[in-house]
């Protein structure tokens, strides 16, 4: 027998080659005073969920539309509220792929064999086949420039998800990620208040030189009820962390732990409220049961459950005091056909446009009525809602368009420029003649219009495989350990925000988010598959 070889290798990177993601291991390595590619990478992550979503501040854009009439959509100078969200997301994910980069060519580092791989590059590749063989290439690749939803986003949210399911994980750094969350919970719960109770924040000087700065942009009036562009969207965002946080504070054992994650659930939960829309409210009541299942695997479950019967109190008691102050609590989050809530941005919907300025030419809803009253021949139906708030309208034209080019689509992010903008059912349907369609209110409606049905069997593809490995976590290994608590909240966040994406849209002030928590969790996953490999692997040693 020949002599075996072995390869060498220099003192740090023994030490990164014989990491194990275990917390002791971290801190051995972070003794010997070297700044470990993980960390820098999770500072990065962190940063991003803490400063994306309530970053806002206007900058005038230029933009060339395929589009005209319609001063929103068309050739011009706009004012862009989200441009450097997406400026500020775009570096953050080059960053992070360049730290990537960097341990696999210096620190022997390989791609874990995950099962989000395989989808996830089938998904790159059918978003970016719809962009090459879009009408409107240069939309599909940025997206509109007020929403900035094309494929090159869609690119940063699978890097994302990529490099968020390859690192490595303490349990502090769990807390860490989620509790990164608490300043877009804090500033839009603030935001919301204010307005629930009639306060307009832009009128004080501070706030409007923080959100606004110097600049003269007169044609931004109205209330400024949330940094996330639409309360839909607070309200959508706001009931995925209600679910997360409630999760984590019936499952921990720890009574600080349970208090504290206990309170950012009641915070959540009354910026769902606030938000006066019902996609939040009702995800909580659906997901609600999948909590009680995990309850169920847990060891303790008498404390777990004295603390959500606790949580449950409050949040009724939280629901009728802000109920008696503005029966709209219930008429519209409860009362799941409200009317439509419209966005707080300047020019996205009805109700919202630039002063002085006409959406696309059509009749307002009081002057389709007074023709209506005249016996024009050229009359419209007075405006009002159809069902779900005009979103079945909605669901049942984007249908039609996936069906004439349904494999490859037409471009992410291009929905207005094939809606039919001026069908006579706009106002009947949606509340006002003067709102434009440019999304379907839906994620899967939209995956499957801008990059085709392939995307859409992919995206469904990558759901059910993470789908069928947290169920069979929870089967095997049941709820144990702090490890396992966030693999359950983390679950429960992700179920939440898929069921809320049935009636909201993918946001790059959200969606992102989405992302980052569905690495987090293959990465808990992997890590709480490999427990009893990782435990006889340190009880050898």
């Amino acid at each position: 027998m020949g002599k075996k070889k072995t390869k060498a290798i220099t003192p740090r990177s023994a030490q990164l080659a014989n990491f194990v993601s275990t917390e002791a291991a971290h801190n051995s390595v972070r003794n010997t005073g070297l700044i470990l590619p993980d960390d820098l990478a999770l500072y990065i992550v962190m940063a991003l969920l803490a400063l994306v979503p309530i970053l806002v501040h206007p900058v005038m854009v230029s933009f060339a539309s395929p589009f005209w009439g319609q001063p929103y959509l068309s050739t011009g100078a706009h004012i862009d509220l989200g441009f450097f969200k997406f400026a500020l997301l775009g570096a953050g994910v080059i960053f992070l792929v360049c730290i990537m980069l960097y341990k696999i060519a210096f620190d022997g580092f390989a791609v874990f064999p995950t099962y989000i791989n395989l989808p996830s590059v089938l998904l790159v590749l059918t978003f970016l086949l719809a962009c090459i063989l879009a009408q409107y290439k240069s939309i599909a690749l940025y997206g509109s420039w007020y929403r900035h939803e094309g494929m090159l986003t869609y690119l940063f949210y699978l890097m994302l998800l990529i490099v968020c399911a390859n690192l490595r994980y303490t349990v502090q750094n769990y807390h860490r990620i989620l509790y990164a969350l608490t300043p877009l919970l804090l500033v839009n719960l603030m935001l919301s208040i204010s307005s629930f109770y009639g306060y307009n924040l832009l009128s004080i000087h501070v706030f409007n030189w923080l959100f606004l700065g110097n600049t003269p942009y007169t044609q931004l009036q109205g209330t400024f009820n949330t940094t996330l562009e639409n309360q839909n969207y607070m309200s959508g965002i706001g009931g995925t962390m209600t679910v997360i946080f409630l999760t984590l504070a019936v499952l921990t054992k720890a009574l600080k732990g349970r208090v504290v994650w206990g309170v950012l659930a009641l915070l959540s939960f009354s910026m769902v409220l606030t938000s006066l829309s019902t996609s939040g409210f009702l995800t909580i009541i659906v997901v609600f049961p999948v909590i009680l299942i995990l309850l169920f695997l847990a060891k303790d479950r008498q404390r777990g459950l004295i603390t959500l019967g606790v949580c449950v109190l409050v949040c009724t008691a939280i629901f009728f005091t802000l109920n008696a102050h503005d029966g709209r609590i219930w008429s519209k989050d409860v009362g799941f056909f409200g009317t439509v809530t419209h966005s707080i941005f300047p020019g996205r919907e009805a109700n919202n446009t630039h002063v002085g300025q006409s959406q696309s030419g059509r009749p307002s809803g009081a002057s389709a009525a007074s023709a209506a009253n005249s016996g024009n021949i050229f009359t419209l139906p007075p405006p009002g809602l159809g069902p779900g708030d005009g979103r079945i309208f909605i669901w049942r034209k984007t249908l039609a368009l996936i069906k004439q080019k349904p494999w490859l689509g037409y471009g992410l992010d291009t929905l207005a420029y094939y809606f039919p903008q001026d069908d006579p059912q706009m106002g009947p349907q949606e509340g006002d003649y003067n709102v434009f369609i440019d999304k379907p209110h839906d994620i899967y409606l939209d995956v499957a219009f801008g990059g085709g049905l392939l995307s859409l069997l992919v995206f469904l593809l990558l759901l059910g495989r993470h789908l069928a490995a947290n169920i069979k976590l929870f089967i095997t290994h049941k709820v144990s350990g702090e490890r396992g608590v966030f693999a359950a909240g983390l679950f429960v966040g992700w179920c939440a925000y898929l069921f809320q994406g049935l009636f909201n849209d993918s946001i790059l002030s959200t969606g992102f988010i989405f992302w980052i928590l569905f690495g987090v969790s293959v990465a808990l996953v992997r890590e709480e598959q490999s427990k009893p490999t990782l435990g006889k692997r340190i009880l050898q040693k």
